[in-house]
């Protein structure tokens, strides 16, 4: 039995992305607590790790959910997780459920954890949840167990309530996401709002900005090349920056199994724009890529506190994000006496991202403001310490009930 079992959907440790990130840094700085995980898969089972396990992850059981419906028995999936003192599960989605379960059927005391609000990004159009199960259509074009979009949207907030209802503490990354679970029954006194943190590199780049004027700027948008990332804006907005910088170079940097059919999109909008230097170049070692771009864009239509924007701002690179979720309150800081790190632009609109993107391409004082804002604001706000500190306090909370 361990301390902790975390229960994943699609992520830790077999695939690249920011929940990943967050926990390979928590269980390897809780040394002294011993973990397992629970990782729930649709599709083909996963083999390939992105990450070493550190000694103190004992167990890593693969749950399927190939045959997941929303009348499914749940005994069958309850007793593929490990055993252990306490459940923290990372979404509302099926995770959410499971820990649910451990909660009801065990009395296991029950984190819940919300890095993306699940039935909002549903609501919102995402198709295919991080484990890969897909909320409408198999690849085949069938109905998801012959269940349609407004079934399982209505089962994913009834996955939410229950999980809101049963988890003894609740934590997620921004206020605005605290909002949102308190809009469909979330305790307001069992939230706790705890932000993601990131290291900072010795080899920040803020002095770039000065060394690099020839007009070939490098600008990324880091992310899972699905719909909700909104990848044909920034293809969009690329083809009007070309227009006025004709030496910078895009990127696409990040996962393309997810949706293929929408990669395969991407890839055809950018042929139709001219795109000439706009490449796809899928997962990268980010500690290699950062040092390499001079802006990072999300054209996101939903998120909540994310990676790519906090890493940046640790390597000194300003952003252009859209004005979703927790984006606004990290770019523009939580005062007027902050420097804002980058520009906030309206979903889906491809002009005024482009032109945020030519504003910090030329102008070298905004560019060098908003570089040095993000890094003060990751060095002031979003500690990885604070983050693991924070967890260890909660966690002891909860097994000193077991004692």
């Amino acid at each position: 039995m361990t301390d902790v079992c975390l229960i994943l959907e699609g992520t830790y440790p077999f695939r690249v992305g920011g929940v990943t990130t967050w926990v390979d840094t928590l269980v390897k700085g809780l040394p002294d607590l011993s973990f397992s995980i629970a990782h729930l898969y649709y599709g083909e089972q996963p083999t390939r790790h992105v990450v070493g396990l550190p000694p103190n992850v004992k167990a890593l059981s693969l749950v399927s959910l190939n045959e997941m419906g929303v009348d499914v028995l749940m005994s069958d999936l309850v007793g593929k997780l490990p055993e252990a003192r306490l459940y923290h599960a990372l979404s509302t989605g099926f995770a959410g459920l499971l820990g649910t379960e451990m909660k009801n059927r065990m009395g296991k005391p029950f984190i819940l954890t919300e890095h993306g609000i699940y039935w909002h990004e549903v609501s919102l159009g995402a198709d295919e949840l991080e484990c890969g199960f897909k909320v409408v259509k198999t690849d085949g074009g069938e109905l998801q167990f012959g269940r349609t979009w407004e079934t399982w949207y209505q089962a994913f907030q009834d996955f939410a309530k229950s999980a809101y209802t049963a988890a003894d503490t609740i934590t997620t990354v921004c206020s605005h996401n605290k909002t949102l679970q308190q809009s469909l029954g979330a305790a307001g006194s069992k939230i706790e709002v705890i932000p993601n943190g990131v290291r900072i590199p010795d080899n920040g780049v803020t002095v770039k900005a000065k060394e690099r004027r020839d007009g070939h700027k490098v600008i990324a948008l880091v992310g899972r090349v699905t719909a909700i990332k909104d990848v044909k804006t920034f293809i969009r907005a690329c083809a009007l920056v070309q227009e006025r910088l004709p030496e910078a170079e895009f990127l696409v940097v990040g996962p393309m199994d997810h949706d293929p059919a929408y990669v395969a999109e991407c890839k055809e909008l950018t042929r139709e724009l001219g795109l000439r230097s706009l490449r796809f170049t899928g997962e990268l070692d980010m500690c290699d890529l950062y040092p390499t771009v001079d802006l990072t864009v999300l054209t996101s239509i939903s998120e909540a506190q994310p990676y790519a924007v906090l890493e940046s701002f640790a390597y000194g690179i300003p952003v252009v994000v859209t004005d979703v979720g927790g984006c606004p309150e990290l770019v523009n800081g939580g005062s007027a006496a902050e420097s804002h790190a980058g520009i906030v632009c309206p979903v889906g609109d491809a002009r005024s991202i482009a032109d945020a993107i030519i504003e910090l391409s030329t102008d070298e004082l905004l560019y060098e403001r908003s570089a040095r804002g993000g890094l003060a604001r990751a060095r002031s706000y979003y500690s990885t310490d604070r983050v693991i500190a924070s967890y260890g306090r909660i966690y002891s909370q909860l097994l000193k009930r077991q004692e």
